[in-house]
């Protein structure tokens, strides 16, 4: 704001110097018996005047059109005088060396990604952009600010911005998106990258310029600079261009998401769904990705390295780092309401005051912090199987990537499909993108290498079963198979309890149920969704066999 205000000054100020030369050279040509060459002089130097003074001008009337000259001032004044007993210049200093520390590791990933050059990264490290977002009440526009278009493809460093007279949202938290942005494009860049790379020789796509590229094209950026190709296949450039679509963003889509948002929260921070989903989870990711045979050991092994309540631990970073981490379902991608929800929650807890609001809340700080405190416990328990995954595959000598989509695998709430319907029902109904995607993984990584390998021995058709299919086939059917006979066991011994037979239909589907012997008393485990849900089918098979009341009336 102070440089646009300096700027606009100078500006002025040569506009009005150019005003007066050009009223002393109307002056002059009012000089008796001046010579035709010295008039036809006078008169140009009045229109370069014109000229200087409409250049300058414009220049001038683009100014700060939030913060007053007072407000300017006042704002360069912040860092003087006493913080408690510290001196407030020491203290700014010492956090803006903290700040250009996190500045310069973000441009550093930039730079290596390729979505800045290096003359980029000196510039922005002694003139560091901060970005003004503003509030924006023109729903068309939507939330203005740098951001990635067109997909995993088209990773943007910038973009140019335009100013605006609405306010100006909290100039920390522009910062941090604006960071957040920066290693996002980083980090689609270097995944569009390698894409290209593979496509290319599996001649997918081919090298083009912006001037000759077809209808199917897409860049990368490399060293700063677009690098365009086509891409030949429908569906790569469908996955290339869908992966990072920024939805429909009106009022009552945001409304919506709202709902959403909170529903998922409360439900999934009750202590029973914690417990539930975790054993659900457990078992379910035995069957489906390359773990170890003991779901406890797994859980135990990934809780001590994720942590809890501690989030500084470096295997944590790791896994957050490589995207392997999710959080009860949630998967932030472009949706600003949802970025700017995870931040604000980050900001109380350094407890940073945005505003006058702020020292309103101080009352129910300690039910924050509490609250934000629970929220890391089921985070921790949600990826507990995950860090299991990500270290077993490490370990096993199959590198920090193949770990870290083994982990994102497990169930990968960021795929939401192409289609507007499946992405609207995503965005708007809880739980149903993890149902979607539980599914997906059991066919994936079950059924299908299953079937591949019945056929295979059965001589069905002209179908190979490669090692690691033979290998996630014997897993899926040992994990099943051994729930399924535990299942049929378990309704042998219950069939006959008449507490058991006076459950709901829906109660013995979701739970298996247990009575301790020589007791009143009964328990219940949840059953894992999909996994659970072929032992369930077994079970009810077994009762039709059994059971000649079980006429489903």
């Amino acid at each position: 704001s102070n440089q646009i205000l300096k700027k606009s000054k100078a500006a002025q100020a040569k506009a009005d110097k150019a005003r007066e030369e050009k009223a002393n050279l109307k002056d002059m040509l009012k000089t008796p018996d001046l010579a035709p060459r010295e008039i036809s002089r006078i008169q140009a130097g009045i229109k370069g005047a014109d000229k200087v003074i409409k250049r300058e001008e414009a220049k001038a009337a683009v100014t700060e059109r939030y913060f007053t000259e007072e407000k300017i001032e006042a704002g360069m004044l912040l860092n003087q005088g006493k913080m408690g007993e510290r001196d407030r210049p020491q203290v700014y200093e010492e956090v803006f060396a903290e700040f250009q520390q996190h500045r310069d590791d973000v441009l550093a990933i930039a730079e290596a990604a390729g979505i800045i050059t290096s003359e980029n990264r000196e510039a922005w490290a002694t003139e560091f952009y901060v970005p003004f977002y503003r509030e924006m009440e023109d729903h068309q526009k939507g939330f203005q600010g740098p951001k990635v278009m067109g997909g995993l493809a088209k990773a943007e460093a910038y973009k140019k911005m335009k100013g605006g007279t609405q306010e100006l949202k909290d100039l920390l938290q522009n910062t941090i998106m604006n960071f957040h942005h920066l290693t996002d494009a980083s980090l689609k860049n270097i995944a569009a990258t390698q894409a290209m790379d593979n496509a290319v020789k599996l001649e997918v796509v081919s090298e083009t310029s912006e001037a000759s590229k077809g209808k199917q094209a897409t860049y990368i950026l490399r060293n700063g600079q677009k690098v365009w190709y086509d891409v030949h296949d429908d569906l790569v450039f469908q996955s290339l261009t869908a992966l990072n679509s920024t939805g429909m963003n009106g009022t009552a889509m945001k409304t919506m998401r709202w709902f959403k948002r909170v529903f998922t929260n409360m439900t999934t921070s009750t202590p029973q769904f914690l417990v539930a989903n975790l054993l659900r989870d457990s078992l379910s990711s035995i069957a489906v990705a390359d773990l170890k045979a003991n779901p406890l050991g797994n859980v135990a092994s990934g809780v001590k390295s994720f942590g809890l309540l501690d989030k500084t631990k470096y295997e944590r970073a790791r896994l957050l780092a490589t995207g392997g981490a999710f959080s009860f379902g949630h998967i932030y991608g472009e949706d600003a309401d949802a970025i700017r929800y995870q931040i604000d929650g980050e900001m109380r807890r350094a407890n940073i005051v945005k505003d006058p609001k702020g020292l309103l809340k101080a009352g129910i700080k300690p039910v924050q912090a509490a609250w934000d405190k629970w929220q890391d416990v089921s985070n921790g328990l949600e990826n507990a199987n995950r860090m299991a995954a990500f270290k077993q595959a490490e370990a096993s000598g199959k590198g920090k990537l193949y770990a870290a989509h083994q982990s994102r695998d497990m169930m990968d709430f960021s795929g939401i499909g192409a289609w507007p319907a499946v992405r609207f029902l995503v965005d708007v109904v809880p739980f149903l993108n993890a149902r979607l995607q539980g599914l997906d993984k059991l066919y994936r990584a079950g059924v299908k290498p299953t079937t591949k390998v019945v056929m295979n021995a059965l001589g069905v058709g002209d179908v190979n079963a490669s090692v690691s299919e033979k290998k996630a086939a014997a897993r899926f059917m040992s994990v099943v198979g051994a729930l399924s006979m535990a299942t049929m066991a378990l309704y042998l011994r219950n069939k006959d309890d008449e507490e058991y037979q006076k459950l709901e239909d829906w109660h013995k589907d979701s739970y298996w149920w247990y009575r301790i012997p020589g007791t009143n008393h009964a328990l219940t485990a949840p059953k894992p969704f999909e996994v659970g849900a072929i032992a369930t089918l077994v079970e009810r098979l077994l009762e039709q066999a059994v059971d000649d009341k079980a006429t489903g009336k």
